[in-house]
């Protein structure tokens, strides 16, 4: 084979290879930011989707409960203020009624 086919043949390869590999979610941050400071503002309960958890033991300085709302804010507040402890109890609720009614059903 002379050097010009292989790179024929090898260039096709590279492009198929590259299309059909997966790629990253619509979405994906590589690297979470920290909070540095809590909202005081509590959140509806209605406009919360979700939550992650931000220790001290990672990289970020303060603990904070960072909700996710429904128009794709990421809200840092504290994890001691008296809200957030019942909006993570009212989410905690839904999850096991959500659990509970799918369960012996099958999908």
């Amino acid at each position: 084979m002379t050097p010009r086919s292989i790179i024929m043949i090898t260039i096709p390869l590279f492009i198929i290879v590259g299309i059909l590999s997966p790629a990253p979610a619509a979405g994906y941050r590589m690297s979470k930011t920290c909070c540095t400071r809590y909202s005081k503002k509590p959140i509806p309960s209605e406009n919360i989707k979700g939550y992650r958890e931000q220790v001290t033991l990672e990289h970020c300085r303060i603990n904070a409960i960072i909700f996710y709302t429904t128009n794709n804010h990421e809200i840092c507040t504290s994890p001691n203020d008296d809200w957030v402890k019942e909006a993570l109890s009212s989410l905690s609720s839904k999850l096991k009624m959500m659990s509970q009614n799918t369960d012996g059903k099958k999908m």
